[in-house]
């Protein structure tokens, strides 16, 4: 997320229809002048063999709200349905949200109204299952307060042992489920920019991995990701979230969207992009979207190339360079595809998500 633009309506986290990546200003955009980073360097990741047999066509299903139970698998199954028929994906990401009260908090809480039960996500991943999808969870954290940006990129809590435990604590649930159904990832953080220094991170992987054993992960924000400001946090399996923009009109060609998005990972060494995988890929079907791709909101003319064009150069840049898998932004769990919103962050419907489709033949 640099973030889709969300818009919190209130600290219940109701969103609005549509909702996409939260903004980020542009001088918030620069590395924090002060982090301290560890001595771990961007280098120093693993470099053992990992292949990579078949890279995974995944969606993200977002869940903006809590829902009843009884909502929760009607919605999931209509949902999930789609993802895994039409979208011909093969993974999805659950995302739900929590929230902080401020940029310098130690605290991170549930909500009853916006955020997901551990019961709600668990009968997710069983439909999930059923359809033969892989799961990841994938938690995401707003500050819903701030007037202008609820990114959790800008959190920079006074105690980071206090926020680290607090965050711990909400996710725990979460963990126990995830390690009693078995699921394939857990993305532990979500682009926290402004915590991607900290020498506690090692910790709570570790915490995390004593009650799950599966993969435990973090998608990092593309300019945590990129060099030279690259720097990766010590797990094995990586993910970043890909929002980077380019110089490009809406008439520029597949071709040179294609190789600008594979230049971009040209200086990451291969066996860190093996490690990788894209959670969060979204654009919106709008004209200009190629110089600002989080902004998912932002009014504009309808252009349904822009998305096809984007979507198809994910996807030929994962499978050129061996990645793990892309995760598409996003699927709402309220979602009826069949009768789907006409917001331009929206590909269902549309000929965006044919092209997500298109991936799958790609990948093989």
């Amino acid at each position: 997320m640099i973030k889709r633009i969300v818009v919190p309506l209130a600290v219940a986290g109701v969103l609005a229809a549509g909702c996409g990546h939260p903004l980020i200003p542009a001088a918030d955009l620069k590395p924090p002048a002060k982090i301290t980073r560890p001595t771990a360097s961007y280098l120093s990741a693993p470099v053992g063999p990992y292949t990579v047999k078949r890279s995974v066509l995944g969606v993200d299903l977002y869940a903006p709200r809590n829902y009843t139970q009884a909502q929760t698998y009607a919605f999931g199954l209509r949902t999930l349905s789609y993802i895994k028929i039409v979208l011909h994906a093969k993974a999805v990401g659950i995302l739900w949200d929590y929230y902080s009260p401020s940029r310098t908090t130690n605290v991170v809480r549930a909500t009853k109204q916006g955020t997901l039960t551990v019961a709600d996500v668990m009968t997710l991943t069983r439909i999930a299952k059923r359809l033969g999808l892989q799961v990841e969870y994938r938690p995401l954290v707003f500050i819903p307060s701030h007037p202008v940006n609820p990114w959790e990129g800008m959190l920079k809590p006074p105690s980071q042992q206090k926020f680290f435990n607090n965050y711990f604590s909400v996710l725990w649930p979460y963990i126990r489920a995830a390690q009693k159904l078995h699921i394939n990832e857990f993305v532990t953080a979500t682009e926290m920019h402004g915590l991607n220094g900290s020498r506690l991170w090692k910790s709570f992987f570790k915490r995390v991995g004593k009650t799950y054993h599966g993969v435990v992960s973090y998608a990092a924000f593309f300019r945590d990701y990129f060099r030279p400001t690259g720097h990766l946090l010590p797990v094995r399996l990586y993910g970043m979230d890909m929002y980077k923009s380019f110089p490009f009109n809406a008439n520029a060609s597949q071709a040179k969207l294609t190789a600008a998005w594979e230049s971009s990972f040209k200086g990451v060494p291969a066996a860190v992009l093996a490690r990788t995988a894209l959670d969060e890929e979204g654009i919106s079907a709008r004209d200009g979207a190629y110089r600002n791709p989080p902004n998912l909101n932002t009014p504009g003319r309808l252009d349904q190339a822009i998305q096809v064009r984007w979507f198809t150069a994910a996807c030929k840049t994962v499978a050129r360079f061996h990645m793990r898998a892309v995760y598409f932004f996003k699927v709402n769990l309220a979602d009826n595809p069949a009768e789907p919103s006409k917001a331009l962050s929206v590909f269902e419907g549309r000929k965006g998500a044919v092209a997500i489709s298109a991936c799958a033949k790609l990948f093989g």
